[in-house]
C-alpha cells in the first residue's frame, strides 16, 4: 500500500522534472531491480526459516550501513545522538527478542512437565 500511495502522491512532482532514461540506464535499472528482488527474497526466506535471534543481527547491520552511507555519500555528521539512537534501538530489540525467547522456553518447559 505504501508503494502505491507514495507513487500516486509523487506523480505530479515527478512529471514536472521528468527525463526519460537512456537504454543504458534502463539496463542498469533492470540489474539493480534483479539484485534487489533477489536480496529481498533471500531475506524473507531467512526470516521464515531461522529464529529471530539468528536473523536479527542482519537488521542491525542495516543501521550501520545507513550511518556509513549517510556519512560518506551525503556528508551527514555522525554525532553522539546518532550513536545513542542506534544503541537504544539495538538494545531494545535485543531485550525484546531475549524476553520472548525466555517466555517461549518457559511455555515449552511447562507444557513438557504436564505431559
Amino acid at each position: 500500500m505504501m508503494s502505491i500511495t507514495v507513487t500516486i502522491g509523487l506523480i505530479p512532482f515527478a512529471y514536472a522534472v521528468w527525463v526519460w532514461p537512456s537504454p543504458l540506464q534502463y539496463a542498469w535499472l533492470f540489474v539493480v531491480a534483479g539484485f534487489a528482488t533477489g536480496g529481498h527474497y533471500a531475506m524473507s526466506r531467512a526470516f521464515a526459516e531461522a529464529p529471530v535471534s539468528v536473523t536479527q543481527p542482519v537488521a542491525f547491520l542495516q543501521i550501520v550501513w545507513a550511518v556509513i552511507m549517510g556519512w560518506t555519500l551525503f556528508g551527514e555528521a555522525v554525532d553522539i545522538w546518532v550513536i545513542f539512537g542506534a544503541a537504544m534501538i539495538m538494545s531494545a530489540v535485543s531485550y525484546i527478542t531475549w524476553r520472548e525467547a525466555m517466555l517461549k522456553r518457559r511455555v515449552t518447559i511447562e507444557g513438557t512437565e504436564r505431559a
